[in-house]
């Protein structure tokens, strides 16, 4: 693993590394996965910027927008909500749940 490529492990995943892989790390993670995939990591680094984490199943990219990460995942993940289908995208936001009213 070079120095470059990052991977999160438990509660750090929450933490932003204020590292962003260039080109010529990621890339060649990338260039071997599915096509859905390779595309989905293209359009994110696009729209974005480089990727902050780059490893041969994902690259991560945080704050990125209103969301606090997205991530591409190199093998489709099978969904059955709200029909059964794969994604290779997930976004992370932050939303404030206020606590339940307490009980009369």
């Amino acid at each position: 693993m070079s120095a470059a490529t990052r991977q999160t492990v438990g509660g750090a995943a929450d933490a932003q590394s204020p590292n962003v892989i260039d080109a010529k790390t990621f890339e060649p993670i990338t260039v071997d996965w599915p096509e859905v995939a390779e595309s989905a990591a293209d359009g994110i680094v696009e729209t974005y910027g480089q990727p902050n984490e780059a490893i041969p199943g994902r690259l991560v990219r945080y704050a990125n927008g209103s969301r606090k990460r997205t991530v591409v995942y190199r093998r489709e993940i099978p969904h059955e909500f709200p029909q059964p289908h794969s994604d290779v995208v997930e976004r992370l936001v932050d939303r404030r749940v206020p606590p339940p009213a307490p009980a009369a």
